[in-house]
């Protein structure tokens, strides 16, 4: 009976250190605040279809609420659409259901625009897309995928979030 009770105390004895060792080695440093990456999440959107032998994701941004110096002076509206997989192309591509005067630029992976991206996608291509300015409240980027899927993804378009305040410091 008494080895059975310093079995029972030495189980719970080693126990014990192994939690306290897990936890004393655990990472204490605080992940930043970061209020922009919140904003760009905010505005981000994602179609996703998975088919047997045939997967395909996009991921899109609508980045004229969070990078200003994207603007130009006819207030075009700009996305960021992140297509996985590279060996899959988009075309056709609309905004509120109009193709004309879209343009499409396929970005390099290092180009200042991709390195705003808040989800890193490998193996994936990344297209800045650019539409005439739009009255309307909603904002649908659709587009044609060449393995024949019709995706689209739907933003509301307002000028600024409830939560966007840049100049707020945040204490972690």
């Amino acid at each position: 009976m008494q080895n059975l009770t310093i079995l029972k105390f030495a189980h719970t004895l080693i126990l014990g250190l192994f939690a306290l060792g897990i936890c004393s080695c655990a990472n204490k440093e605080k992940v930043p605040h970061d209020p922009v990456k919140n904003e760009f999440m905010a505005y981000t959107q994602k179609f996703e279809s998975v088919k047997e032998g045939d997967r395909y994701l996009g991921v899109a941004t609508y980045l004229n609420p969070t990078m200003p110096e994207i603007r130009n002076e006819r207030e075009d509206e700009f996305f960021l659409l992140t297509s996985y997989p590279k060996e899959i192309e988009i075309k056709n591509v609309r905004v509120n259901g109009s193709d004309e005067n879209v343009s499409v630029e396929l970005i390099a992976d290092e180009s200042e625009l991709a390195s705003k991206e808040v989800f890193k996608i490998a193996w994936s291509n990344r297209y800045k897309i650019s539409a005439p300015k739009t009255q309307k409240d909603d904002l649908v980027l659709s587009f044609t995928t060449s393995n024949d899927l019709n995706a689209s993804v739907k933003f509301r378009k307002v000028s600024k979030s409830m939560y966007w305040h840049p100049k707020l410091k945040l204490d972690d």
